[in-house]
């Protein structure tokens, strides 16, 4: 058998839809407590300031999505969904932070 059959690998982004990121400062809190995850390869965000904020997992990275929303509750943040990436009602954002307009 193939070493790729062997090793299931997620096949899809996991966006986490979160309250209460206001700025930069919030995204910051947020991403060290995420990034504290030792599966965690690559995490973006798409801030939305006062509003439902967009935290994504790439496909690429093997972190279970129940300790990312743990992270994010740590970090004391509300998560609102969590789903696969959906690219026709949202894009993905580039990893790091973007403030929306």
């Amino acid at each position: 058998m193939p070493e790729a059959a062997k090793s299931p690998q997620r096949s899809k982004s996991v966006a986490f839809r979160v309250r209460g990121l206001t700025c930069s400062k919030c995204v910051g809190v947020a991403l060290d407590e995420i990034r504290s995850l030792p599966e965690v390869e690559q995490v973006g965000v798409r801030l939305v300031p006062f509003g439902v904020s967009l935290i994504t997992i790439p496909a690429a990275g093997s972190a279970d999505p129940a300790d990312v929303r743990a992270a994010i509750l740590r970090a004391g943040f509300r998560v609102v969904s969590t789903g696969p990436m959906v690219r026709e009602s949202v894009d993905p954002p580039e990893f790091g932070w973007e403030a929306s307009a």
